[in-house]
């Protein structure tokens, strides 16, 4: 029998981004995902990527729906779907990502999405070991992003899903 999950997506709302921008203003967070974005209100930020968020989606806590991270699905024409996967910071360390990334693909197959790609930064070792652990592949690419060389990982994802 398959354990519960902690979190789980719902869409994102204009209050979620204004939290969320905490977090890519937060150094740590953004270490290895091209740096804080720029310095701007909050409210503002949040209001000019609302229109863009149609593939984005808050996750929270089944407990409580408190705020932990946020998904965002990128189209690129080189790699098809990129998955993008950001957690807040005092959430770190409790399998909150791979319960994420997990709901995540399985969004990309209601989608019908056939191949979804993940863009990592070299020296991202939680990233790299995530992605190992959910049967992504090396694809051999790389893409300068964040000035740097990073890595493309891809997973061909089947339209049935399995249950454990």
């Amino acid at each position: 029998m398959a354990k519960d999950k902690a979190v789980t997506h719902r869409s994102i709302s204009l209050a979620d981004l204004v939290k969320v921008h905490q977090w890519e203003r937060d150094p740590d967070v953004k270490q290895y995902l091209g740096g804080p974005v720029p310095e701007v209100d909050a409210q503002k930020w949040a209001a000019q990527v609302m229109p863009q968020s149609r593939n984005a989606f808050s996750v929270v806590r089944s407990a409580d729906d408190g705020l932990v991270g946020w998904t965002l699905f990128q189209h690129s024409s080189n790699h098809g779907w990129l998955l993008r996967v950001v957690i807040g910071k005092p959430f770190w360390h409790f399998e909150f990502g791979q319960q994420t990334a997990e709901l995540a693909l399985d969004n990309a197959r209601e989608r019908g999405f056939d191949k979804i790609s993940a863009l990592v930064h070299p020296a991202h070792t939680d990233s790299l070991a995530l992605l190992r652990v959910l049967q992504f592949n090396d694809s051999g690419d790389t893409e300068h992003e964040w000035g740097v060389e990073c890595q493309i990982w891809s997973k061909q994802l089947s339209m049935l899903k399995f249950k454990t």
